[in-house]
């Protein structure tokens, strides 16, 4: 992510040289923040007037549901490998 802060003497357009994808999110003064396409590729936001501390925080799309299915799929191998071990004791 990304730390700063900035003052805004009236309303401007903040616009972040940073490439748009979904995973980022804006706070201004700790409160999330809509972001808006700026020049097509880039996000920004508008500024009133006031002293803002901004954080752009970015998480993977998709990290928890891929988590989880990945999670999953190691129980299933797991459970696999003992069902294995506990049928060649029997045999």
């Amino acid at each position: 992510g990304l730390t700063g802060h900035i003052e805004s003497p009236d309303t401007r357009l903040l616009t972040l040289s940073v490439p748009r994808s979904k995973g980022w999110k804006l706070y201004l003064n700790g409160e999330k923040t809509p972001l808006l396409n700026v020049n097509g590729i880039y996000m920004g936001t508008l500024l009133a007037p006031g002293s803002y501390d901004v954080e752009l925080r970015y998480t993977t799309p998709g990290l928890l549901p891929g988590l989880a299915v990945s999670a999953a799929a190691l129980l299933l191998l797991l459970a696999h490998g003992v069902l294995w071990l506990v049928q060649r004791k029997k045999n």
